[in-house]
């Protein structure tokens, strides 16, 4: 693991601790996708895998701004249910844009809503697919 990704987890995690975000977690099946804001969690139906979004670190060209590179946005989702819990990075552009756990394989599909160069920026979303069985 490189020390970007490092960071970029640190961060998150220490952002949604003091953020105190709890929410009920909601029910995704096989084949859907979901929409999770940060500290909000998914259980998989049917079985006991959880997925949380712990953060988001979008450094994504702005929409409103001509840029050399057009960036990417890294998400950092903790996975529980089966078996040793662990955290994993993903991103929209570079790999890996998928994770394989507990048996499902969990796609960053998008993180909403798009940057701009100005003004407040809302908070991110992250619309995760759930594929599986692996």
């Amino acid at each position: 693991m490189n020390t970007r990704t490092m960071v970029v987890i640190a961060a998150a995690v220490a952002v949604a601790a003091c953020a105190g975000i709890t929410s009920a977690p909601r029910d995704v099946s096989v084949g859907q996708s979901v929409e999770l804001s940060i500290g909000e969690t998914a259980n998989v139906t049917p079985g006991s895998v959880r997925v949380q979004l712990t953060g988001i670190n979008d450094s994504r060209c702005p929409s409103d701004v001509v840029c050399v590179q057009a960036g990417d946005a890294m998400i950092i989702l903790a996975l529980s249910g089966a078996g040793a819990d662990r955290v994993d990075t993903l991103s929209l552009v570079k790999p890996p844009k998928s994770v394989n756990y507990g048996g499902y394989r969990f796609e960053a599909l998008d993180v909403q809503p798009y940057p701009k160069s100005s003004g407040q920026q809302p908070s991110k979303t992250l619309v995760l697919k759930v594929n599986g069985p692996q």
